[in-house]
């Protein structure tokens, strides 16, 4: 990894592997170059704390809230899967203006 690339914490990383078939290599890199990855991999973080904080709820709500968050979690795996399978942007990719 370049001097100056964001840095992928490990336990964020641990997170977005046990949903995803990708290897850490390729996570870390697309997480690098990626700010719309880096932007959702923190919303899928987000998304996984309050599941498990309804999940120990006592709340009358709990069971649509869960409903809610699993929902919004398979969804924010599969636009996950995508961009990994998309890969991250290289200078030959990109398109000059």
């Amino acid at each position: 990894m370049k001097s100056g690339e964001p840095v992928m914490e490990p336990g964020l990383l641990r997170l977005i592997r046990s949903h995803v078939e990708e290897t850490d290599a390729k996570v870390v890199l697309v997480f690098a170059h990626s700010p719309a990855f880096r932007s959702l991999s923190r919303d899928f973080r987000a998304c996984v704390r309050a599941l498990d904080r309804w999940k120990d709820s006592d709340s009358e709500e709990v069971v649509q809230r869960v409903e809610e968050y699993s929902t919004l979690r398979d969804a924010l795996v599969l636009e996950m899967q995508q961009m990994l399978r998309d890969g991250a942007p290289t200078s030959s990719s990109r398109t000059s203006l």
